[in-house]
């Protein structure tokens, strides 16, 4: 869910941004400013590193909850596709030219017909990328980098200073979509500018896609920045960049692509957090000691009002039945006082 980071704020008078909800954690009844600063010690020196960790504590236990809140109507497949683009390359080095970066696409849609519609929950995850390099680039610096090819968006970036032969990137993060649009593709790719590189052909099972399983393409693009499909152009070779990654399905794609639907009860938990962090905390002070029991009784509310918005929120999400979402009914249990 780390979609969520930032999406509520804190207000401060050296906070001049607008958070993408519109509401910050200060909103909530009873929080405070002086009581979040107060809760800084020697693992969190300023306010701000211990929001970033409340954040992610809320989550974690945001991703469980809405799990847990759907189970009881969809059962969602983990895995739908496992995917290596390989190891073979040419045996010749193509000299460089005017593309920057060069790699591969993964997409979920046959951009071509629009024959599949990608299911809401689907989403890629990386492993790891892999870069074949030419001796002659030995010692070079350059940058591994994936994006969104619908927005522009960089979603992951290293540096890797290259050796002779296979250079590994561990990558290790999920791909979520930035919205349910029709069509949705990542590309990776790596700086190629001065490099010589090698020919590496996709597998023939990258040629199809359908809305279970991904296309792979290799591309190339003259822009150095917020890299979208209309800047790339498409071939057979990867141009010696691989990878090993997943189609999978995930809750939080859901989430991600309809926040304001899930704002209040995000809300709330992020209150739940921070009121656990007072709770727990060993600071002395005001609000760890004389206000530590209006927080137990704070928490206890909050509590009650996440699970309700969560609930409602979830009780009205209809997904139709795809490759990640199986539908099933409710059980019912039928009592009768003799057989016929």
């Amino acid at each position: 869910m780390e979609c969520l980071r930032d999406y509520i704020q804190i207000k401060w008078c050296g906070n001049t941004s607008t958070p993408p909800s519109g509401f910050y954690i200060n909103d909530l009844q009873g929080i405070g400013l002086k009581q979040i600063t107060s809760l800084s010690n020697e693992d969190h020196a300023t306010f701000s590193d211990l929001w970033t960790t409340i954040q992610k504590r809320a989550e974690l236990r945001f991703a469980t909850d809405v799990r847990a809140a759907m189970a009881s109507r969809y059962r969602v497949n983990s895995l739908l596709q496992g995917i290596n683009v390989g190891r073979e390359v040419g045996t010749t080095a193509n000299i460089p030219d005017a593309n920057n970066f060069k790699g591969f696409t993964s997409s979920l849609l046959d951009a071509v017909d629009f024959e599949y519609i990608p299911s809401p929950l689907s989403c890629f995850h990386y492993q790891s990328l892999s870069f074949y390099a030419s001796g002659t680039d030995v010692g070079e610096t350059v940058e591994v980098a994936i994006w969104d090819t619908l927005t522009g968006e960089k979603l992951f970036t290293t540096n890797v200073t290259l050796v002779s032969g296979w250079n590994n990137i561990e990558v290790n993060e999920d791909m979520i979509g930035s919205g349910n649009t029709a069509t949705w593709s990542v590309f990776c790719g790596i700086r190629a500018t001065a490099l010589s590189t090698y020919d590496l052909t996709i597998p023939l099972y990258g040629n199809w896609s359908t809305c279970c399983k991904s296309r792979i393409n290799g591309a190339q693009t003259t822009a150095t920045s917020n890299i979208k499909s209309t800047d790339l152009t498409l071939g057979s070779s990867t141009f010696g960049l691989t990878g090993i990654y997943t189609v999978k399905c995930k809750w939080d794609a859901m989430v991600c692509q309809n926040k304001s639907l899930f704002t209040r009860a995000y809300l709330f938990c992020l209150g739940i957090e921070l009121l656990t962090e007072q709770i727990y905390s060993t600071n002395l002070n005001s609000y760890t000691t004389i206000n530590l029991q209006k927080a137990k009784e704070l928490r206890d509310e909050y509590t009650t009002d996440y699970n309700k918005s969560l609930e409602q929120t979830c009780d009205n999400m209809h997904l139709s039945c795809d490759c990640c979402v199986e539908c099933s009914d409710s059980v019912q249990l039928v009592e009768t006082n003799e057989f016929y």
